[in-house]
């Protein structure tokens, strides 16, 4: 409707309740305000704001197709020439008419639905030839009494003189449409196989999508219309759509799209409806023995062709095992069939990290990995080593605690050090984790070993002692004339010489032997601890046996905290 060309617009008040402020606001609520216009050619009229109630339904909406198409709707199908436009809308024809339900897809089985009873169909279309349209709709097993197949128009003159026809003309002829719903009133669906044969232009398309949806929502039918249309898949298996006509005035725009590598396998996507969340798409097959809907294998709209969800479950695979080279994945991406295009497009939407190694050449390739996965695995690392100092620290305190208690306490008479740290310890018991066990028998052996070195080490000390002293009393006063002296000397000397100087020359040698051999142990001793502690003079270390000696020097340190235990207990002992 073209807009007059206005002039002025001025607010005319009707009543002194309009004009007053107190009331102004609740005369307003009820009746809007109204405006005297005049146009150029000096023709006077008034206009108000049209107001009206929203009707609030008890119920949602019936579906004629549940989740798929919904009555009282424009729904336009798209798809290239040849894939089989006509096909899907015969179908529903067939089922519209002999009042068969349609398929239920995954997801819309609680939706709720209209009452499946025969109804009429009206079909207006130029491509196909009736006897075409009929042996079809046979197939089908459509009830073709309740079928009107228009797409001609009839004309004669004024004295019954026909003339010839014309083909139907959606601008001039949707008045003949609007009453011949009005006349049959059982129509049920309205099909246009295309709405472009009966439009001069893509403007005129558009403009009679418009109208044609007003058409469904007046008379709460279904109304569905074909569209050429140029549907592809692209690189990583979404869907694209190019055509030269607009569908915004649709509520609901399906596709048809033949799959790229298996031509029998045809997908029926949705690609916009407004009413409700995007359905899953379905999957059907034409061939000589007709129509069938494959409902046991749904279309995701996003990946109607299963490549995403494939490489999502490969690279999950993959990477769960740990980092992988770039190099790597691409070649098993390859070898699977998918680009490396493809392969970088899913990594970067599953959030798939990349980096690069430290290094040269092959070990400073870059590597993919999932960071939640190695996230998780640190916190579980964490965890675990956390959980070990705890057992540590615990067992640790219990030995120290034990040995506490064997050093504060003296062992009896006849009591053996080794064998009660053979034994298990009072308070350990048999449910204990079994490296608490085994650390505890390690520091008890620990123990034993110190206790054993100490033990042989006081022996040592005590007799070289013994040793020295009875060679310097032996070698500084002679030996006594009594008969006591003499049967002493020969009682200890297992070779008794006839004369008792030369007996007591050969102690005295036998005395000076004996500590000769504990002095020349006891440097070789002394030199050998200062060596194991480093202490010997040695030449000048370089920076590699420094940095060893210093890491020696701390593993010394860290045993010798080990073994205070084990020192504390031959502190005892001795």
């Amino acid at each position: 409707m073209k807009r007059p060309e206005k002039v002025t617009s001025v607010f005319v008040p009707r009543c002194d309740a309009e004009t007053n402020p107190a009331t102004r606001a609740e005369f307003r609520a009820q009746f809007p305000a109204e405006f005297e216009v005049q146009d150029a050619s000096g023709q006077k009229w008034f206009e108000t704001a049209d107001r009206r109630p929203l009707s609030v339904a008890d119920d949602d909406p019936a579906w004629f197709w549940p989740g798929m198409i919904s009555s009282g709707d424009l729904t336009v199908i798209q798809g290239d020439s040849g894939v089989g436009k006509s096909y899907v809308v015969l179908d529903m024809i067939a089922r519209v008419t002999r009042g068969t339900p349609f398929p239920a897809v995954p997801g819309t089985e609680e939706l709720p639905l209209a009452p499946q009873e025969p109804g009429k169909v009206v079909l207006i279309t130029l491509q196909d030839h009736i006897q075409r349209i009929s042996k079809r709709l046979s197939i089908l097993k459509a009830d073709r009494s309740n079928l009107h197949v228009e797409g001609y128009i009839s004309r004669r003159m004024a004295d019954s003189t026909p003339l010839d026809g014309r083909k139907f003309d959606l601008k001039l002829d949707l008045p003949k449409l609007r009453q011949e719903l009005q006349d049959l009133g059982s129509v049920k669906l309205v099909v246009f196989d295309p709405v472009c044969d009966f439009c001069q232009g893509p403007a005129e398309v558009e403009h009679m999508l418009s109208e044609l949806r007003h058409i469904a929502w007046s008379f709460n039918i279904p109304v569905v219309v074909t569209l050429p249309a140029q549907v592809r898949f692209d690189t990583a298996g979404a869907l694209k759509v190019t055509s030269r006509y607009r569908t915004e005035q649709a509520r609901a725009v399906w596709c048809l799209a033949n799959h790229p590598q298996y031509g029998h396998r045809r997908f029926f996507i949705p690609r916009r409806i407004n009413q409700s969340a995007l359905p899953l798409g379905v999957e059907f097959r034409i061939d000589n023995q007709g129509f069938t809907w494959r409902v046991d294998r749904p279309v995701d709209p996003a990946d109607p062709l299963g490549w995403e969800t494939d490489l999502r479950r490969f690279l999950t695979e993959v990477l769960t095992l740990g980092p992988h080279a770039s190099a790597d994945l691409m070649y098993l991406g390859q070898y699977k069939g998918y680009s490396p295009k493809q392969i970088r497009a899913v990594a970067y939407r599953m959030g798939v990290g990349i980096r690069k190694c430290p290094g040269f050449g092959k070990e400073g390739s870059w590597e993919w990995f999932l960071p939640d996965l190695e996230a998780r695995w640190k916190n579980e690392r964490f965890l675990e080593n956390a959980a070990e100092n705890a057992e540590n620290v615990e067992v640790a305190s219990a030995v120290t605690e034990d040995a506490v208690e064997f050093s504060s306490v003296g062992p009896p008479h006849g009591f053996d050090w080794a064998r009660d740290l053979d034994s298990a310890a009072p308070h350990e018991s048999k449910i204990e984790p079994a490296t608490a066990k085994a650390t505890v028998t390690d520091t008890r052996t620990r123990n034993t070993e110190s206790l054993a070195n100490a033990e042989g080490n006081a022996k040592n000390v005590v007799v070289a002692s013994a040793a020295t002293e009875d060679a310097a009393v032996h070698t500084t006063a002679a030996p006594p004339n009594s008969d006591d002296s003499e049967w002493h000397l020969r009682a200890s000397a297992p070779n008794e010489s006839a004369s008792p100087q030369t007996s007591a020359e050969a102690n005295a040698t036998d005395a000076r032997q004996r500590h000769g051999a504990a002095a020349a142990r006891n440097p070789e001793s002394l030199e050998n601890t200062a060596k194991s502690r480093g202490l010997a003079p040695t030449a000048p270390l370089t920076k590699r046996e420094r940095r060893k000696q210093a890491r020696r020097e701390r593993k010394l340190i860290r045993k010798a905290r080990e073994r205070s235990i084990g020192v504390g207990l031959a502190e005892s002992v001795s």
